[in-house]
């Protein structure tokens, strides 16, 4: 679409052109050099967009791997009260792999999170797509989060998640 209104205004300024006379000539030049600028930007700036949302899209499909498949499960044996996060704590060798499986959905929306604060990543198809389970991820492991915190110390674990569920539940 884009495509074809630009050589469309750059062909009717290229018979303007040649219809003109010199006095003229310079302006329409002048005029033709903004559209075709305006065009290198639109496309430099649809190709910043597309790398955006190829991102939103990569997240979106390792989250729905099969690697992934122990991961989602704990986390949803959590959201769905099946297990207690206060229980996953860093001494019982019971809970150890449900632990971890928390800790790596934690780290990869924390990595989600980090792309759409940066800009890396096109927010609005990842909010379509995690909204829900991010916003009640965070909302049922925040105490143990800041539980985690304070045990090393580390006031900033899962920031950016937090920051980005906020503006979520919005």
């Amino acid at each position: 679409m884009i495509v074809g209104l630009f050589l469309f205004l750059e062909s009717i300024l290229v018979i303007i052109y040649n219809f003109h006379g010199d006095h003229d000539r310079a302006t329409i030049a002048f005029a033709a050099t903004v559209v075709g600028s305006a065009f290198a930007l639109y496309t430099y700036l649809q190709g910043i967009e597309d790398r955006r949302t190829q991102k939103a899209h990569r997240f979106m499909e390792r989250w729905t791997t099969p690697d992934m498949l122990e991961i989602r499960s704990v986390l949803i044996d959590v959201l769905e009260d099946r297990i207690d996060p206060a229980s996953l704590t860093r001494t019982d060798i019971n809970k150890k792999e449900a632990r971890l499986s928390i800790v790596s959905a934690l780290n990869f929306f924390e990595e989600v999170s980090i792309a759409i604060l940066e800009g890396a990543a096109n927010e609005d198809r990842l909010r379509d797509f995690f909204s829900a389970i991010a916003v009640q991820s965070f909302a049922k492991l925040e105490d143990w989060i800041k539980m985690e915190r304070k045990i090393d110390n580390e006031p900033t674990y899962y920031i950016k998640f937090e920051m980005v569920t906020s503006r979520w539940k919005k």
